[in-house]
């Protein structure tokens, strides 16, 4: 014989623990790394926890470096590490490659941590329909305290200036890209607490024969022949972005 009461859940009234319906914010009282921006739905995230790193890892010196790093973290205890060589305009980047359902709109997000502050940092979408490439990419100019997308005639176009961070403070600094696959324009960016309405911006397209895919990638440049270091964590890949 069943006793008690019906389990109405989030619904049932409760004297000393107030009821939580929304499932966003439950999953982030519980640890998600989905906190900054939790429009759009999850594909993919990578909190750079694992025993190895699962990105492909490639540099244009011969001093690059790419590896998971235990020492700092935004959340647990390890991040992914990048190095440059010491040459001006060489960069260090990781890719990750999926084979996505279609959509109309992607995201990326991740949590970057400037070690050596004069550098370019990036986050990156590229989608390849098997005859074209799309290339869409947000950069933080950690010297020039600038904000940069690769525009529709593949060259860096400014957004916003007097970005300033303070890397002393040990700040990891939330950075996010959103673009339409469907008309092929940026949507909306995001750094720190600020979004910027990139609705009107095209993203570049070229010839490729690469199978229908799309690649995450992160990324640091030397802009002063000092060799550029980042740490970037909890990188989160969405579709179904509004």
């Amino acid at each position: 014989m069943s006793h008690g009461q019906p389990d109405f859940g989030a619904y049932a009234a409760k004297v000393t623990v107030g009821s939580l319906a929304d499932m966003a914010e439950l999953a982030a009282r519980l640890g998600s790394v989905v906190t900054l921006d939790r429009r759009g739905d999850v594909i993919f995230f990578d909190d750079f926890e694992a025993p190895i790193l699962n990105w492909t890892g490639a540099g244009d010196g011969v001093a690059d470096e790419e590896r998971l790093y235990p020492d700092k973290a935004f959340m647990g205890s390890q991040s992914a590490y990048l190095q440059t060589s010491g040459d001006i305009e060489d960069s260090a980047y990781i890719v990750r490659r999926f084979h996505a359902t279609p959509n109309q709109r992607y995201g990326i997000e991740a949590r970057l941590f400037q070690i050596m502050a004069d550098s370019y940092f990036d986050i990156a979408l590229y989608i390849y329909t098997g005859s074209k490439i799309h290339k869409a990419e947000w950069r933080y100019d950690g010297e020039g305290s600038k904000l940069f997308i690769w525009d529709s005639t593949g060259n860096w176009k400014e957004i916003a200036t007097g970005i300033k961070t303070l890397p002393i403070r040990n700040e990891w600094l939330p950075m996010k890209l959103v673009i339409d696959s469907l008309n092929w324009k940026y949507v909306r960016g995001l750094f720190l607490g600020y979004e910027y309405d990139l609705s009107g911006e095209a993203t570049e397209e070229d010839n490729s024969e690469i199978p229908p895919c799309i690649e995450l990638s992160l990324a640091v440049t030397n802009i002063t022949g000092v060799t550029g270091r980042a740490l970037f964590d909890n990188v989160i890949f969405t579709q179904n972005e509004p």
